[in-house]
């Protein structure tokens, strides 16, 4: 019986080993840098503002020695609203792609990578105007998720994505 449980426990440690475990630990963050207010039109216009964001990425090693020459790959899912939809369609969602590059990321300190700025679009009706479709009179764009992939010498080794969900968009699917 003994022999049985120290086999299984042996088992158990050796599964554990073989788990994938990414040598770098990643986390995002949104941040805004800026807002332009649009102008506002005479009744029956549109009003229009512009959001800029960009996302701070945060890269932790995870291993004993150093990681050199590191390919960052992401992608940041947008989707865009039209005034005048009908209210049940789903936006046009937009990828913003990106590569960065790290170096040397050392086992002891972070390091952060800063994304291209993505502008966010809102626009409404002036007015007590609306759309005989019952189309939407308020169109704002939103951040679906973000997508981050690290790789070294051509192989992927570690990965991100907030929500989990947006890796069923697909990488490389337009």
């Amino acid at each position: 019986m003994k022999t049985f449980l120290y086999g299984l426990v042996a088992l158990g440690l050796l599964g554990m080993s073989a788990m994938a475990v990414d040598k770098v630990q990643i986390s995002a963050q949104k941040k805004r840098t800026g807002v332009v207010k649009g102008t506002v039109g005479a009744a029956g216009e549109r009003a229009r503002d512009v959001e800029k964001c960009t996302y701070e990425l945060k890269f932790q090693n995870q291993t004993l020695a150093d990681l050199q020459k590191l390919t960052i790959d992401y992608i940041i899912f947008v989707e865009r609203q039209k005034l005048g939809e009908k209210s049940t369609e789903e936006g046009h969602v937009d990828r913003f792609t990106g590569t960065k590059a790290i170096d040397v990321l050392t086992n002891r300190e972070p390091q952060t990578i800063t994304t291209e700025e993505i502008p966010l679009n809102s626009s409404n009706l002036v007015g007590a105007y609306h759309y005989p479709n019952g189309g939407r009179i308020k169109a704002v764009d939103n951040v679906v998720g973000v997508w981050v992939r690290v790789s070294q010498d051509g192989q992927m080794i570690a990965e991100y994505a907030n929500p989990s969900a947006v890796t069923k968009r697909g990488w490389d699917q337009k």
